[in-house]
């Protein structure tokens, strides 16, 4: 059984070791992220969902964020048991490490003990490799309670003072399809427009469209918690509902 879908983004800002001292729409993002997790609690697997390289699988995502300057204190994750990882490798999807940066937050976002595996998506993954992603996913959670995680990450060149100014009209489209799609029609984001994700600089392209992929096999249904691009990047968080 899917026990659950969230959306959230996957920037070290949304850790509590900011809070106090963070944009107020930052926190706002933070508290919504924060309660779409805890909508999870009770599935036996999460999934991450995360943009990495290429298509791969990872049992022990880190929560290790010195990369991003962050001395944190542990957070540790539960394992998954061995059949878990196995029954998402194959296929489309190869064996990793620990998945990379945005997989680190979001690992470091879900409450600590949390049993989570982690799966990498390149931004710019197929329709047909969506697919494949979401029947594992589906197939997992056939005999067990799988919730999954989705990377809000959207333009790099919305708001003030973005990160890439050059982008902020592709960046507005792309926020504003993606926003509308997880706000009551997840499944449209299988068809989510890569080439103006790239022109966005959006991160959490691939992943969102295996949240669509997963919606469209399953007739899920989400609603939007808040989005915005407060520092010049676009994010949004999304819950099933």
């Amino acid at each position: 059984m899917i026990h659950g879908v969230a959306v959230v983004p996957t920037t070290p800002l949304l850790v509590d070791s900011h809070a106090g001292a963070r944009h107020p729409d930052i926190d706002r993002l933070a508290v919504a992220a924060s309660e779409a997790l805890d909508g999870l609690d009770g599935a036996d697997v999460v999934v991450l969902l995360a943009c990495g390289d290429a298509l791969s699988v990872s049992g022990r995502p880190s929560t290790d964020l010195s990369g991003y300057g962050m001395d944190l204190d542990p957070h540790p994750l539960t394992t998954p048991s061995p059949d878990v990882v196995q029954a998402l490798l194959g296929g489309v999807l190869g064996a990793a490490s620990d998945g990379g940066g945005d997989l680190r937050v979001m690992a470091r976002l879900v409450p600590p003990g949390t049993t989570a595996v982690g799966v990498s998506v390149p931004s710019d993954v197929t329709v047909a490799d969506a697919r494949a992603v979401a029947r594992l996913l589906a197939d997992l959670a056939a005999d067990r309670s799988v919730a999954v995680v989705g990377a809000g990450d959207l333009g790099a060149g919305p708001g003030r003072k973005p990160p890439r100014p050059t982008a902020a009209e592709a960046s507005t489209a792309f926020d504003e399809a993606v926003v509308a799609a997880l706000d009551g029609r997840p499944a449209d984001l299988l068809a989510i427009d890569l080439d103006l994700a790239a022109r966005a600089h959006s991160r959490g392209a691939g992943a969102l469209r295996v949240v669509g992929a997963l919606a469209a096999d399953l007739d899920l249904v989400t609603a939007v918690r808040a989005s915005g691009a407060p520092l010049g990047v676009g994010y949004v968080v999304a819950a099933s509902t």
